[in-house]
């Protein structure tokens, strides 16, 4: 009986997802999923991952040992979502997949509207609260930019998922549209309204 020997080789536990960043996002978004004891590249050449948001396909790419990112793809349902992230080991040949998931993080949302605006007119520099539905807040991860007219708002802030705080820029007078773009992800979605009236200064 003769034996050979090599040290250094890791047995992981299973591996294990714990949050993502953004919390809330839309088709095209990617998501930055963290978790632990994801095999890296340095440890198998061959590693890759795979993803399921609610139960759909989604893009995965390996990171490191504690993060992935994933892309929601087309098709994928609105609403509070599992996911589950796939390690796939031991090279194409005899893949060995270990699954991790976790539920209720992740929000998969609609294509954002615009429905409302008050007031129904100001100068520039005021303030136009839009309303409508499907916006990332800025705890969700998710940022604004709005354009009112052809002029780009002075700041752009989403309060809440039904509503987006923006403040005129240098606009031109006359009755405008409202176009609100969110991100979430790198995914650039948008929502507009139109029949706001941009005012020229008062005049005595």
């Amino acid at each position: 009986f003769v034996h050979a020997a090599k040290s250094g080789f890791v047995v992981l536990p299973p591996p294990s997802v714990t949050g993502a960043m953004p919390l809330a996002g839309y088709v095209s978004s990617t998501i930055t999923v963290t978790g632990a004891n994801f095999v890296t590249s340095a440890q198998d050449a061959a590693a890759r991952c795979s993803a399921l948001v609610g139960g759909a396909d989604a893009d995965c790419t390996l990171v490191d040992a504690t993060t992935a990112k994933i892309t929601i793809q087309t098709g994928t349902s609105a609403g509070a979502s599992t996911v589950q992230v796939t390690i796939v080991t031991a090279g194409a040949a005899s893949p060995h997949n270990v699954a991790a998931s976790a539920a209720g993080f992740l929000t998969v949302l609609s294509s954002p509207t615009a429905s409302t605006f008050t007031p129904l007119a100001g100068y520039q520099s005021s303030t136009i609260t839009v309303g409508g539905a499907n916006f990332v807040t800025p705890a969700q991860g998710g940022t604004c930019s709005a354009v009112v007219g052809d002029t780009a708002a002075a700041s752009c802030f989403v309060s809440s998922s039904s509503s987006v705080i923006v403040v005129l820029g240098a606009s031109i007078a006359g009755a405008s549209d409202v176009n609100v773009t969110l991100n979430s992800g790198g995914a650039f979605v948008h929502a507009a309204k139109s029949g706001f009236v941009v005012l020229p200064p008062p005049s005595v």
